[in-house]
């Protein structure tokens, strides 16, 4: 059913829109630190850099991610 597809989609992006907003607000009134400091160095060398190793952009790099990382995406 398209309109419960469609329904469910949109819904989706506006509660991760709405968490983005909220965490930023968090963030910016000093109340959680910075990126780096929640998930920690190590966290970014061993699973998210995988991500920034895509040096020519294509359609699936956006989500060329670690499986650990993928699991909590």
């Amino acid at each position: 059913n398209l309109q419960r597809e469609v329904l469910f989609t949109t819904m989706g992006w506006l509660q991760s829109a709405a968490l983005q907003c909220f965490a930023m607000h968090m963030w910016a009134s000093g109340r959680i630190p910075f990126y780096m400091d929640f998930w920690g160095l190590f966290l970014y060398k061993k699973f998210h850099s995988l991500h920034h190793k895509s040096y020519n952009p294509g359609p699936f790099s956006g989500l060329a991610m670690h499986p650990v990382e993928h699991f909590f995406y």
